[in-house]
């Protein structure tokens, strides 16, 4: 009598590879004839394949073709891994399963019995991605006690890690790769100590602060660097002392700064580079801050030293308003920065390119045609390098006409 091959049982188990991937499938089942006996062959020939459908359908796994197994049951009882990677025993990866219901089909012999679901091997296999050693709930890592986990990928739209996290604190990591949330401090930080306040070749600074930490003030103690190239895009404010160029660093060393202010001293063995095409309403060179008592110019007004140590409008008019040492670059009176020398542009001016300024006979204006009339006084107090930029850098010799 012809036995009919029936699979009554079928289990499904995961087997973890704890080191790396690939996961493989243990399949078990029971065979039993069409009398309902239990078959015991020792060499059974049987064939394995994954469709996406339970009749029809695309392929799932292998590549091609089926995967052939010499299985031995035992009272109708087997167990059979699949996707060891051996031959065209593919292995399994969750992306085969993405988006797909899989239905197994088993042949024996010529017979090939009905598909049965598999439904819990697509999950399985993508916690597994996820953490090796597996989690009770995939969905919340560290939920569990398996707080730690290798991962050989791990892709997400965004990740939030909330121990120790907040407003202005970042990540960093310690020497076993292991990260964590702290504040930005040369104290905590030990690579941006070294890089932003002690030794660098090249930073750039605005404003004059790192994340709100002055140089030379930072929790780590480090008062002095040692720069190749230092830029502030604004003004950088230096508590302690600026030195460029040392015994130590051949040929000096370079700033080049739209605005540096120095608490303490200022020397260089190498260049200090002005920035010379300054454009709009800005400038670059020497300044100051003094106290302004006049100033309805407001940007660029010419400014000399009152004899009650104040700064106002220069005016050619008489000596008694000179000479002009300052422009305004700040609006309005008080406590008020002022460029000592430099390039200063002004998006109103319009002066013929090469020709010297003077001290104009308006209160605070400058021109470029010197004065005529008794009393008045000639000073030159730069040139166009610009249609609207001069290098101011005011000659203190004053020509008095009579």
């Amino acid at each position: 009598m012809k036995k009919c091959m029936l699979s009554v049982l079928m289990i499904f188990a995961i087997s973890y590879v704890l080191v790396a991937q690939p996961t493989t499938i243990t399949y078990q089942g029971k065979l039993l004839d069409n009398e309902g006996n239990a078959v015991t062959n020792h060499a059974l020939a049987m064939s394995f394949a994954i469709y996406d459908a339970e009749t029809g359908g695309t392929l799932v796994w292998p590549d091609n073709g089926t995967v052939a197994k010499t299985v031995d049951v035992a009272q109708g009882l087997y167990s059979v891994q699949l996707g060891t990677g051996i031959g065209v025993d593919d292995v399994f990866t969750a992306a085969m399963f993405e988006g797909k219901s899989p239905w197994i089909e088993v042949t024996i012999g010529t017979e090939i019995l009905p598909r049965s679901p598999v439904s819990n091997v697509p999950f399985a296999l993508v916690a597994n991605e996820l953490a090796p050693s597996g989690w009770a709930s995939p969905g919340e890592i560290g939920a569990t006690t398996a707080d730690d986990g290798h991962f050989n990928y791990l892709t997400a739209d965004s990740i939030t890690l909330s121990e120790g996290a907040s407003a202005g604190k970042i990540l960093v990591s310690d020497a076993t790769g292991k990260g964590k949330w702290t504040s930005l401090s040369a104290a905590e930080i030990n690579g941006l100590g070294n890089m932003a306040l002690q030794d660098s070749t090249d930073v750039s600074i605005s404003g004059g602060q790192i994340n709100g930490t002055p140089i030379g003030s930072a929790p780590s103690g480090a008062s002095t660097g040692t720069f190749t190239t230092l830029n502030a895009s604004n003004d950088a404010a230096i508590n302690g002392n600026l030195t460029v160029g040392n015994d130590n660093k051949a040929g000096g060393g370079n700033i080049t700064a739209i605005g540096v202010t120095t608490a303490g001293n200022f020397a260089t063995d190498g260049t200090l580079n002005i920035k010379s095409d300054v454009t709009g309403n800005t400038l670059s060179g020497l300044t100051t801050i003094v106290n302004v008592t006049e100033n309805s110019l407001g940007y660029g007004a010419a400014l000399y030293p009152a004899s009650d140590g104040s700064y106002q409008l220069a005016n050619g008019t008489n000596l008694d308003r000179m000479p002009c040492i300052a422009l305004a670059i700040e609006t309005g009176t008080g406590w008020k920065k002022v460029l000592l020398q430099g390039f200063i542009s002004n998006s109103t001016w319009n002066w013929t390119v090469g020709k010297v300024i003077y001290v104009s006979l308006l209160s605070g204006e400058l021109t470029q045609s010197p004065a005529t009339g008794s009393d008045s006084q000639i000073q030159i107090v730069g040139v166009a390098t610009h249609t609207t930029r001069i290098l101011f850098n005011p000659n203190l010799m004053l020509i008095e006409l009579k």
